[in-house]
C-alpha cells in the first residue's frame, strides 16, 4: 500500500461499510478519505478456470449499475500463474466524481476483490498511477 494511506479502524470500517451485505475485511484510506483501497473476500468458489465466467457476471452487473461510466479496462488476463479480472472506470456527474479500479482474483479457491477508489479528480493522475503500480505487484503463491 502507498505510505500515505492508513488502515481504517474497525469502528470506521463499520461506519463506512456497515450497510453492505459483505463489508471489506480491510481498508486503507488517506486522511480525508478521498482515496481508498479495500480487500474483500467473498464466500464464492473461484479458481483459474472460473474467472472468465465470474468476469462476465461482474462486468454485466457493474455496467448496468453504472450505465454512464467511462470504461478504461474490462478484461481477464493471466498474472502470477492465475487469471484475474480487471475493471477500471470513471464516473462523473454534477458535484460527484469516482474513479474505480477493481481486481477480482481467486485466492485459496475463493473470490477476492481488491478495489481502489478516488473521489477527488484533482489528484486522479497521481492516485490512479499509484493504484496501478500497487495492483501490478500482486503475486499469488
Amino acid at each position: 500500500m502507498p505510505t500515505e494511506l492508513d488502515e481504517m479502524s474497525d469502528t470506521i470500517l463499520k461506519k463506512r461499510y456497515g450497510e453492505q451485505k459483505l463489508p471489506p475485511q480491510a481498508a486503507f484510506s488517506n486522511k480525508d478519505h478521498t482515496v481508498t483501497f479495500t480487500v474483500t473476500q467473498y464466500p464464492m468458489q473461484a479458481d483459474k478456470k472460473s474467472m472468465r465466467r465470474i468476469h462476465n457476471s461482474l462486468s454485466k452487473m457493474l455496467r448496468s449499475a453504472h450505465p454512464k461510466a467511462k470504461w478504461k479496462k474490462d478484461k481477464v488476463y493471466n498474472n502470477s500463474n492465475t487469471r484475474m479480472a480487471v475493471f477500471e472506470y470513471e464516473i462523473q456527474s454534477v458535484g460527484q466524481y469516482h474513479y474505480y479500479i477493481t481486481y477480482a482474483l481467486p485466492v485459496n479457491n475463493t473470490l477476492v476483490m481488491l478495489s481502489f477508489l478516488t473521489t477527488d479528480k484533482k489528484y486522479k493522475t497521481k492516485w490512479v498511477k499509484l493504484a496501478r503500480e500497487t495492483f501490478d505487484t500482486i503475486t499469488i503463491q
